[in-house]
């Protein structure tokens, strides 16, 4: 199935992604922030894909259950669906995640996961996690 077939209405009550058990640091939401989810910091490249074909380079900050916070190299609408495309510099495959453009300022974007498939999402959120845990924090063995 081609990515743009995974949107669709995007369940409101997922079960938690558990980005504390990544090993990445994290920050939960406090006081008068809007974010419901707390958010591992991430840096990793990203290709932003819209359902018309425009691709984007662009780099993720940050990474939650529900979404990414992100510079984006190139103009996307608010509501605006892409496939975002995480990609690590140690790992041969990318990690892509259908979202929908929520907020921007600028060049910076906030994307919110979407998908058919709820449980499929959260699986592709936690495999970005392991990865970029694995990068940050290479195990002693790997060399």
């Amino acid at each position: 199935m081609a990515w743009t077939g995974l949107f669709s209405s995007f369940a409101k009550h997922t079960p938690p992604v558990n980005v504390e058990a990544s090993r990445l640091p994290i920050h939960a939401p406090a006081g008068e922030e809007k974010r419901r989810d707390t958010r591992a910091e991430i840096e990793i490249l990203v290709t932003a894909t819209t359902r018309d074909g425009r691709r984007f380079q662009a780099y993720s900050r940050d990474l939650s259950q529900g979404g990414s916070a992100m510079i984006v190299w190139g103009e996307l609408a608010v509501g605006e669906k892409v496939s975002l495309a995480y990609r690590f510099p140690n790992a041969t495959e990318e990690i892509v995640v259908p979202a929908v453009v929520r907020h921007s300022i600028e060049h910076r974007y906030g994307m919110e996961f979407v998908g058919d498939d709820p449980q499929q999402v959260i699986a592709q959120v936690q495999r970005i996690c392991r990865i970029a845990a694995e990068e940050m924090n290479p195990s002693p063995d790997a060399n």
